[in-house]
């Protein structure tokens, strides 16, 4: 995600969300499983809707199992469960889980024991260090990675040879020193990324 979220989906899963987040939350949809890595920011929680569990978190890692019964299992930081239409919550903190029984409507909170639902498979990040890379390549990593749309006048960077090194930071981190080092500029518009600038000769 472009504020430096990672969501790791499991076979049959899917999320819903918007590309570019809103300002003053960051929500998604989950039908299945995931391992959530979410980036700290106090001033846009992060929240995870599956089925009748919300679960809301500040910057944290955490797996949420979906299915007959739903599990959300905190890795590090902590998260808030509630059950949707119950007012009551729970605050998870690292190797605790609460399981919902959709079967008997209740949700109980636990130790993990299974400590593999803890673990993230996926590989690590895609390396962000370009060597005279041309720039539509470096632009067109950043938009296929991070699932967002960003569009440029592919013909006036496709001389552009850059050599940069993009692996700390957000999106938005990214997208400041790529722009800097094109001499160009960009703006977010609804769901979208704009890059506007002289290119190369």
């Amino acid at each position: 995600m472009v504020d430096g979220s990672r969501i790791t989906l499991s076979p049959g899963a899917r999320v819903r969300y918007q590309s570019i987040p809103g300002p003053d939350a960051r929500e998604v949809r989950l039908e299945g499983s995931a391992f959530f890595e979410v980036a700290p920011d106090p001033k846009r929680p992060f929240t995870v809707f599956a089925g009748k569990v919300v679960t809301r978190v500040l910057g944290t890692s955490f797996r949420i199992s979906g299915g007959e019964s739903i599990t959300v299992a905190v890795r590090s930081g902590k998260v808030s469960v509630s059950h949707d239409g119950n007012g009551k919550s729970w605050i998870l903190l690292p190797n605790e889980q609460a399981v919902y029984d959709a079967g008997r409507n209740t949700m109980a909170k636990s130790v993990v024991i299974n400590k593999a639902i803890l673990e993230n498979p996926i590989a690590p990040v895609p390396r962000f260090s370009f060597d005279e890379a041309p720039a539509p390549a470096v632009v067109d990593a950043l938009a296929d990675t991070y699932a967002v749309e960003i569009r440029y006048d592919r013909k006036l960077f496709e001389k552009c040879r850059i050599t940069v090194s993009l692996e700390e930071g957000t999106f938005y981190d990214k997208m400041d020193v790529l722009c800097k080092v094109l001499g160009a500029t960009y703006e977010t518009v609804n769901n979208e990324v704009r890059i506007s600038g002289p290119g190369c000769h």
